[in-house]
């Protein structure tokens, strides 16, 4: 789910997004994210939740928004994002 409620299912979906996203509004945009905090579910099951900013080019403005995502360890000790949920918080300028 996209930070301003749009919808994917599948890889090529995300993909063709993605692509949509940053090579258009967000192009030369950079995304930073806080160190979060992690509740487990299970030992290879988790939810990581934490703020994230995203500055835009050309000293655009700096977004600020939050993240939700359910990760899933596999193989090689490395975590996959099954599901995020970003959310942009709204402008201060209304």
């Amino acid at each position: 789910m996209g930070a301003a409620g749009d919808t994917q299912q599948g890889r090529s979906e995300i993909e063709a997004d993605y692509h949509k996203l940053l090579s258009g509004p967000f192009a030369g945009a950079s995304v930073t994210q806080e160190a979060g905090a992690v509740r487990m579910l299970a030992p290879e099951l988790a939810v990581w939740r934490g703020g994230m900013q995203i500055r835009l080019p050309n000293d655009g403005p700096v977004l600020k928004g939050h993240v939700v995502q359910i990760m899933k360890k596999v193989t090689g000790g490395r975590w996959l994002i099954l599901e995020a949920h970003p959310k942009l918080f709204p402008s201060p300028n209304g």
